[in-house]
């Protein structure tokens, strides 16, 4: 987190949250990224109420921004809330974002990052279809190898067996050839 955005998190939420709307009517995409960043810091420790008034105003801006910048802040402030309410609303934000390639995949990726700190109800599973989702980088699983695979499994009977070197083990009972004339004693 910047250094502005973690000083900014320990204002109050009230403020925060007049302070990005502000930023928002100004078109400083900037400071309102900043801003969203710290709302989602400072809502994390806030009480029930204020944390719902700023999960509500994080969701709604988030269906307004179309540019990547606040998004991402948007969504890593969402994910680091420990809320059902938050993971809920990231839930329909992610599901609304569509299955294109980089900046879906990577606003994927900040979501899962976060979620993997959160407790609330839902988190684990929205974790899991994020996983489910597979690469980010290609948008489809690790184990498919064709473009027109349609399962999501990975291929049955594919396994690479190790083969297991056999180490040269001494006999048991009396030591090797090479051993033995090592043993003796020098005349």
């Amino acid at each position: 987190m910047r250094r502005a955005a973690a000083r900014l998190a320990a204002a109050p939420l009230a403020w925060l949250l007049e302070r990005a709307g502000d930023a928002a009517s100004d078109g400083a995409a900037e400071r309102e990224a900043d801003l969203w960043r710290a709302v989602g810091a400072a809502a994390a420790a806030a009480d029930p109420a204020a944390r719902a008034a700023a999960i509500d105003a994080l969701a709604r801006r988030a269906g307004e921004v179309a540019d990547y910048e606040r998004r991402y802040r948007i969504v890593g402030a969402l994910a680091a809330i420990d809320d059902g309410a938050a993971v809920a609303a990231l839930t329909s934000l992610l599901g609304g974002l569509g299955d294109g390639g980089g900046t879906p995949a990577a606003l994927r990726q900040v979501a899962a990052a976060g979620l993997a700190r959160v407790r609330a109800d839902g988190a684990a599973s929205l974790l899991a279809a994020l996983a489910a989702d597979g690469d980010p980088a290609s948008g489809s699983p690790r184990w498919r190898r064709s473009p027109g695979a349609t399962t999501s499994a990975p291929p049955a009977g594919r396994r690479r067996r190790r083969r297991r070197r056999r180490r040269a083990r001494p006999r048991r009972g009396r030591p090797r050839a090479g051993d033995r004339a090592g043993r003796r004693p020098l005349a």
